[in-house]
This record gives C-alpha cells, sequence and structure tokens, in this order.
C-alpha cells in the first residue's frame, strides 16, 4: 500500500474512533455538554479534518521541501478555522460558548497529534 492510501486509512479510522469516543462520553453523560452540540462538534472536526486529509495525503509521496510546506500550511489553516469557528460563536453571544470551545479545542488539539504522528511516522518510514 502507498503512503497516501496508508495514512488515509489510518488516519480517517483513528479520526471516526476518537469522536465516537467523544460522544460515548457525552452521551453516558461523563462530559457535559448538550447532546445535539457535540453533533455538531463532531461534524466539524471531522469535516476540517477530512478536507485536510484531501490536502496533505498526496505530499506523502513528493520530496521532503514539499510536504513540510503542505504540512505547515494544513496546520495552520486548521488552527485557524477553529479559532474563527470560535470567534464567530464567541460574536453571536451563543450559550456556554467557554464550554462548546474547550471541548471543540480539545478534539481539535488531539486530532492534529494524531494527524501530526502518522505524517511524520509514515513519511519516514522506508518503502
Amino acid at each position: 500500500m502507498n503512503k497516501t492510501k496508508t495514512y488515509s486509512v489510518r488516519f480517517i479510522s483513528l479520526m471516526i474512533f476518537s469522536l465516537a469516543l467523544y460522544l460515548s462520553l457525552v452521551y453516558s453523560n461523563v462530559l457535559v455538554i448538550e447532546k445535539q452540540t457535540s453533533l455538531y462538534i463532531a461534524a466539524t472536526c471531522a469535516g476540517i479534518f477530512l478536507i485536510g486529509t484531501l490536502i496533505i495525503a498526496p505530499g506523502l509521496n513528493k520530496n521532503a521541501e514539499d510536504f513540510t510546506l503542505r504540512f505547515l500550511l494544513l496546520t495552520t489553516v486548521q488552527m485557524l478555522i477553529v479559532f474563527f469557528i470560535v470567534g464567530i460563536m464567541a460574536f453571536q453571544k451563543i450559550n456556554n460558548v467557554r464550554i462548546i470551545g474547550f471541548h471543540l479545542l480539545a478534539i481539535v488539539v488531539e486530532l492534529l497529534i494524531l494527524q501530526s504522528y502518522l505524517l511524520v511516522k509514515i513519511k519516514n518510514r522506508n518503502s
């Protein structure tokens, strides 16, 4: 299996597992947040990272400089999108924006760590 497909399958699988774990914690009342809001958070994270996978995965088969530029651009854009979403919620004065923002940021940071780890591990793999 080439690097692009390996990364895509592994990351999407881990992302689905992470979001399912988050939603199971919410629905079992371990994390206190509205259930509908948690679905929006999970869908937002899934959308951001699925689009990110489409951007970064082709860069795994290219030279190191091109991969590095794609990686830095991707990570920056993902974080800016999340901060933009939290900013919009704050300006709209949505109830519990602080809790929603913390949940969103926690999931995004976790997924960024997984994404970075897999990208570096698969890029450095000799094949």
